[in-house]
């Protein structure tokens, strides 16, 4: 027969077939018996792990709240209580929103603010454009050969016929005889036209070259020269973010970028296209591994066919400077010279005041005077108006759901360390455990963990020292909790939960908005100067932190302690010490079994014997 323990150690070996025929001994019955000790020594080393396991879930579910109330001091979350916002009391409404806003930081004046953007602040900004280039092998350079042919060509749609009638003088003398005569010739035909200034000719290596500028699509819609047949209806200044830099006449090499004082050469591959250099360009490293993009935007639009370098920031402190280098890149775009950006200008009349007062800002988000303004278009000589009226609802509102937060967290650990333990229930042994059903296991499992954290110290502290930073008033603060409405229960079982006094709690949002900011996320060296929230911040730190005391205690997991916690050490201790005793359990079993059989074999050989005697004196 297999005889367990609370762990999941097995004999290996069957022994139910020794029912003891020989003997008439239970066997099955007193090698238990005779286990018995082991086997409570074995279900209390497995309860006592049990227990600490238990104990382990309880932190870590402590943990866990403790994580979800510290995202009440995490600037980054939506429902954060550090940001000004929720101490403003205050609300802004924009007579154009378009064109700009605001909201109120704490402290804020009341009343009709006016506002006039006389421009935006701008970054440091070059601009430049691509000229594609077509071409056409030429062959014949003889002019007059030339003479009388014809050249359409359709731009946006409309189109533009050319005749070459200039390419010999009226007498037939004077006739164009080079490549770069011919191309002289053609150009000045169309300099007559409206391709003027939008379409450049020039001569390189026996081949005519088209260039385009501006952004009108200009195609080569027919013509009467052969040489130039190959360009029929294709586009000359057609071109998109995937084209090749060589198709648009950039050379390889380099050119520099010089922003916040620091030089970068960016090297340019004429192999590749347009997507591909304005990735090169934020690329560009230092030797010490500083990238150009940290300093600058690059973007190309396939709508105004731009490429754009500026800097990140806005302001006239701001400056680039675009250098050539030993590719044409800079000069072939425009790119090149020195840029700077502008500040913001701005006039504003605050509320009870006569006259504007000029304002000139690096950013066009700002904050003056509990203000926070927000630039979007200049607005000229126009004035925008700002109501900012009393408006503490909504702040009221998070400060309620953060409370009932506070609340529930102290309840739940108060509860934890007040309740009183079972000590009948203890945790069931594997036997125990097959002769309940489900529900039973539940209730009495219920049972057997109340009071598994009762008078733990270190749950203890962190009620007293929540609560002590609620009483404690917050020097240079100006204000206490009692004014705001926040007070304890007057009931002391609760631990110290909060409640509000919202008619009290909305009026000093509205009127010292300022002053509950400092309450509650004013900072300090000394405790004392310490807000609210700060301290809070500290204690959950100090507890479930880097190397947090209940961290330490229970584990976290991404953290160092998930396994080296002193709850996990000590439950690996009672895994060492069960399987020890499983392993001498076993072996006892093994040695009881075997004599117990060796008996009845013996048994067996007298029985046999007794009947043969008998039998012979029975023959006699």
């Amino acid at each position: 027969m297999n005889i367990n323990g609370v762990g999941s150690g097995s004999s290996g070996t069957d022994y139910s077939r020794i029912t003891g025929l020989a003997t008439g001994m239970d066997i099955d019955g007193m090698v238990k018996g005779m286990l018995a000790r082991d086997r409570a020594r074995m279900d209390k080393v497995g309860q006592d792990r049990q227990y600490l396991q238990w104990q382990q879930e309880a932190y870590v579910d402590i943990i866990k709240d403790l994580k979800d109330f510290n995202n009440y001091f995490d600037i980054l979350k939506a429902d954060n209580m550090i940001g000004s916002s929720n101490y403003t009391g205050t609300k802004v409404v924009s007579s154009k929103e378009n064109v700009l806003n605001a909201t109120t930081l704490p402290g804020a004046v009341k009343g009709l603010y006016e506002v006039k953007v006389a421009n935006l602040a701008e970054s440091a900004k070059a601009q430049g454009s691509f000229s594609p280039l077509n071409s056409g092998k030429i062959t014949n350079t003889n002019g007059a050969d030339w003479q009388n042919k014809t050249i359409t060509f359709s731009v946006d749609g409309k189109e533009i016929k050319i005749t070459l009638d200039n390419m010999v003088n009226p007498d037939g003398s004077a006739a164009a005889t080079t490549l770069d005569g011919i191309v002289q010739k053609i150009q000045e035909k169309i300099n007559t036209t409206e391709l003027k200034d939008k379409l450049t000719l020039s001569a390189e290596n026996g081949t005519i070259h088209f260039q385009g500028a501006g952004s009108q699509d200009i195609v080569l819609k027919d013509t009467t020269l052969k040489n130039l047949a190959a360009l029929k209806d294709k586009s000359i200044t057609s071109f998109n973010r995937n084209s090749k830099l060589s198709d648009l006449g950039i050379t390889a090499g380099n050119f520099r970028v010089t922003v916040k004082g620091t030089e970068f050469t960016v090297n340019i591959d004429n192999t590749k296209s347009i997507d591909d250099i304005v990735t090169d360009i934020k690329n560009t490293q230092l030797p010490s591994g500083e990238s150009l993009g940290n300093f600058i935007n690059v973007s190309f639009s396939d709508l105004t066919k731009k490429l754009t370098i500026e800097s990140k920031y806005t302001g006239s402190k701001e400056a680039l400077t675009i250098t050539s280098g030993t590719s044409n890149f800079a000069d072939k775009t425009g790119l090149t010279g020195e840029f700077t950006g502008i500040n913001a200008k701005v006039s504003i009349k605050a509320p009870g005041e006569n006259a504007f007062v000029e304002v000139e800002k690096e950013s066009n988000n700002f904050n003056i005077d509990g203000m926070s303004y927000n630039l979007i278009k200049p607005t000229g000589d126009e004035s925008i108006e700002l109501t900012v009226t009393s408006d503490a609802t909504a702040s009221v509102d998070k400060f309620k759901k953060f409370i009932e937060k506070y609340n529930a967290l102290v309840e739940k650990i108060n509860t934890k360390v007040s309740e009183k333990k079972e000590y009948k229930f203890k945790p069931l042994t594997e036997e125990q455990r097959k002769s309940m059903k489900e529900d039973e296991i539940k209730s009495w499992e219920e049972k057997a963990k109340q009071g598994m954290l009762k008078r733990d110290g270190d749950l203890s502290q962190i009620l007293s020292d929540l609560r002590s930073a609620v009483y404690n008033a917050v020097e240079g603060s100006g204000i206490t909790m009692t004014e705001l409405g926040i007070t304890t229960t007057s009931k002391y079982m609760d631990g110290g939960k909060l409640e509000i006094d919202e008619t009290k709690l909305k009026a000093a949002l509205e009127n010292k908005g300022d002053l509950v900011q400092k309450l509650f996320t004013q900072t300090g060296d000394k405790y004392e100067s310490q807000g609210v929230f700060t301290r809070f911040k500290k204690i959950i730190n100090d507890n479930i932190g880097f190397d947090g005391t209940l961290i330490k205690k229970a584990g976290s997991k991404d953290t160092r302690w998930v396994s080296e916690n002193d709850l996990s050490k000590r439950i690996t201790e009672k895994n060492t010490v069960l399987k020890d005793l499983e392993r001498k359990f076993f072996v006892k079993q093994e040695a009881l079994y075997r004599r117990f059989a060796t008996l009845e074999k013996n048994m067996n050989s007298l029985n046999s014997q007794s009947n043969w005697l008998y039998s012979q004196m029975g023959a006699s």
